[in-house]
């Protein structure tokens, strides 16, 4: 009697747990690359997101990022040449990355240079009207200073084209 009831009850768990295996079948879910590996849409939304979150990248650094097929191109320029390689690897460990071309190109180290990108970041940040953006956790401005010359970058934000001739000023 003991036995018939444990079979009975193993019977109905084996019948319970096959139902939404059964149901989640029946509802056509997608076969095809997509159902089964991450998107590039994805793998790039996650890869800004950690290198937002990497505690060295600045508004002095200006990462770019491209993925097809699960590939991904970072390109951009990094002030340091540890920090490209952190990037790297940081993008490698993103789940649906099989590989990472590294075109990040290491500025020069130049105390000429710092002095440039800290007197413009003051300037940026220190005005009325773009103080909003300093203030953020990960300012959209981005500074890039090469042999004594400015560049701005933006992430992922759409400034008002006056206030990027104001930030240029």
């Amino acid at each position: 009697m003991k036995r018939d009831r444990s079979v009975g009850l193993g019977l109905l768990v084996l019948v319970l747990g096959a139902v939404p295996a059964w149901a989640s079948e029946s509802k056509g879910s997608p076969v095809g690359p997509e159902s089964s590996s991450i998107t590039d849409d994805k793998i790039l939304l996650e890869a800004g997101r950690q290198i937002r979150r990497y505690a060295f990248y600045s508004i002095f650094d200006n990462v770019l990022l491209e993925a097809r097929d699960g590939r991904v191109v970072v390109s951009g320029e990094v002030m340091h040449p540890w920090r490209s390689k952190d990037i790297e690897r940081i993008v490698l460990r993103i789940s649906g990355v099989r590989s990472v071309e590294n075109r990040l190109e290491v500025l020069p180290l130049s105390p000429f240079d710092d002095e440039i990108r800290y007197r413009v970041a003051r300037a940026i940040y220190k005005d009325p009207g773009l103080q909003r953006y300093g203030i953020q956790a990960n300012p959209p401005i981005h500074i890039v200073v090469r042999f004594a010359a400015t560049y701005f970058g933006l992430e992922n934000k759409l400034l008002v084209e006056t206030e990027m001739r104001r930030a240029a000023s």
